[in-house]
């Protein structure tokens, strides 16, 4: 899945999950408000679209170069990653076996780096627009690369998430569905805040939008992902 990036890097769309972790204590000593009892938070860091999307160039030799650097500097800063594929990138039209086995090498780098991978469809297809069993299949067809490659470190495939982040329009047909990923050992994984909340590229983000709902004035450039955090930690209160 393509979203509108400034750049838009090793085919993947950054995504973020909150997970707010408060340990029970009594309310009384909650109101104190100690800095050592207040919340817990953490953020983990999602990739859609391995092995990749676009870069300045696409074939497997720039994107092998990208690849490393991107997982570099994930690794220095200990940022934990997970990044879900469709294995129908492995083959690009006009691209012989080599190419292929190339772009297998991109996920590899990702799985011995110590990342996790997910299953994000062999093909891309909304499971709003096929009927369960085809997107079903799809799901099953891009399995084989990436569970391989996960099972080399002694891990299993366990995540999924929804091309297009669409989870279905129909509600029996939803449920049908995550009755079936879960049967088959998956969770599904959510999503808190999508790049689509900071357009930067274009001089828009969430930040603006909640402002001016709050009627706040927009300062009219794009806000730093600081401040693109704290916004969105204020309309959550």
């Amino acid at each position: 899945m393509i979203r509108r990036l400034p750049l838009v890097v090793a085919g993947v769309a950054a995504l973020c999950v909150l997970i707010e972790d408060v340990r029970a204590q009594p309310a009384r000593v909650l109101a104190q408000g100690s800095p050592a009892l207040r919340p817990v938070r953490q953020m983990a860091v999602t990739f859609d679209d391995l092995p990749a999307v676009r870069v300045a160039r696409g074939d497997p030799t720039a994107l092998a170069a990208f690849t490393h650097r991107l997982l570099a500097n994930f690794a220095r800063r200990k940022v934990p990653v997970v990044g879900f594929v469709n294995e129908g990138k492995l083959t690009v039209p006009g691209e012989d076996l080599a190419g292929r086995q190339q772009r297998v090498g991109l996920l590899a780098k990702w799985v011995s780096a110590g990342f996790e991978r997910g299953n994000h469809t062999y093909s891309h297809r909304s499971l709003n627009d096929l009927p369960i069993e085809e997107f079903e299949a799809d799901v099953m067809r891009g399995e084989p690369t990436t569970a391989t490659l996960m099972a080399g470190q002694g891990r299993r495939l366990r995540y999924f998430r929804q091309p297009f982040l669409q989870v279905g329009l129909d509600l029996r047909k939803r449920r049908a569905f995550e009755s079936w990923l879960q049967a088959r050992g998956y969770a599904v994984a959510p999503v808190t805040i999508d790049n689509d909340d900071y357009v930067g590229g274009w001089g828009i983000s969430w930040t603006h939008h909640w402002e001016q709902a709050m009627g706040r004035p927009r300062t009219g450039s794009p806000d730093p992902p600081s401040r693109v955090s704290e916004a969105y930690e204020e309309g959550r209160q």
